[in-house]
């Protein structure tokens, strides 16, 4: 059998997929802008049904998007408007760690994870998935999770580098097409504008910064 056959044995829905996460699983959740929400939504959807289970990020876009769900407890690497509330009214929890150091803890073995729910380009060729947009932890986490489940997304840019993942290695693929999320950039009021003026006036023509 081919990857290519493989692939499509494997590929379900979003609700399908997140069925195999169990009560008192410890969850690795792609993060930053590579937060695969079709898989967050369908885990959402069916919280009702678990309960003690761990979801372990980096930064998180959106406000406070666990809060509807006591079941799924955010385990925080890094911390951001999205889950800084939770962490301080006791609902989440946050580990003071440099991010240089999270791959490491992955890797030890003495942070085991259950589950890995990624965001993936399509396969090439060859059934190679890009990683993208986020590669710090996601490479690491698949390396040691017992299960992966993978969002294939034809809008995640394909990185070159050692951030691919086979085909062969990903337990459950969900298509679905997401723009990668952004925070939008605000406008600069009149201290930003000042402080810009400020840091123009010392910098010289022709300079590298």
């Amino acid at each position: 059998m081919n990857w290519k056959d493989r692939y499509e044995r494997k590929k379900v829905s979003a609700a399908e997929a997140v069925r195999q996460i169990q009560s008192g699983h410890r969850i690795f959740l792609d993060g930053n802008a590579a937060m695969p929400g079709a898989l967050v939504e369908a885990l959402l959807a069916r919280a009702h049904e678990l309960e003690n289970v761990e979801l372990n990020h980096l930064l998180v876009f959106g406000n406070d998007p666990f809060k509807d769900s006591p079941q799924l407890r955010a385990n925080a690497w890094f911390l951001g408007p999205g889950v800084r509330k939770a962490v301080n009214e006791g609902r989440a929890d946050y580990i003071p760690i440099f991010l240089s150091e999270i791959t490491a803890l992955v890797r030890s073995g003495n942070w085991p994870i259950d589950v890995a729910l990624i965001n993936v380009s399509p396969p090439d060729r060859y059934g190679f998935m890009s990683y993208g947009i986020e590669v710090s932890v996601t490479k690491p986490a698949t390396e040691q999770a017992k299960l992966i489940i993978a969002q294939v997304n034809e809008r995640m840019p394909r990185a070159h580098g050692d951030c691919f993942i086979h085909v062969n290695d990903v337990h459950y693929f969900v298509e679905k097409a997401e723009e990668p999320l952004e925070i939008p950039a605000g406008e600069p009021g009149p201290v930003e504008r000042q402080i810009g003026e400020n840091v123009a006036n010392l910098i010289e023509n022709g300079s590298t910064l």
